[in-house]
């Protein structure tokens, strides 16, 4: 998945939520980019999780930022249950969020 932002004027702090299904068993490598530069590595436990980074400024633009998920695999739910879903999933994002931090 991918999200286009402008840069905010203070430090910035990134928050993402979600959830990573159990089809995944644990051994899902997720990765975040910023501007086609890996920012983190999200860990690879099933379940909800939280996470929260600082951005560094540097690597932000005025404008047009793209923040970007890769994941080393994904799954077809038709391949796994009685399904016509031929999507090819991965995580499940359910919140994304830049926030200034404060000092």
């Amino acid at each position: 998945g991918q999200i286009l932002f402008d840069k905010l004027n203070k430090p910035t702090e990134l928050i993402i939520k979600g959830k990573i299904p159990e089809i995944f068993k644990n051994e899902l490598n997720a990765s975040l980019y910023l501007n086609g530069k890996k920012l983190e590595q999200l860990e690879g436990q099933s379940g909800e999780f939280q996470n929260s980074f600082p951005i560094d400024t540097s690597l932000l633009k005025p404008k047009g930022n793209l923040l970007s998920i890769r994941l080393d695999r994904t799954f077809t739910p038709s391949e796994i249950w009685k399904s016509h879903d031929q999507r090819k999933l991965g995580i499940q994002i359910k919140k994304v969020q830049l926030s200034p931090i404060n000092k």
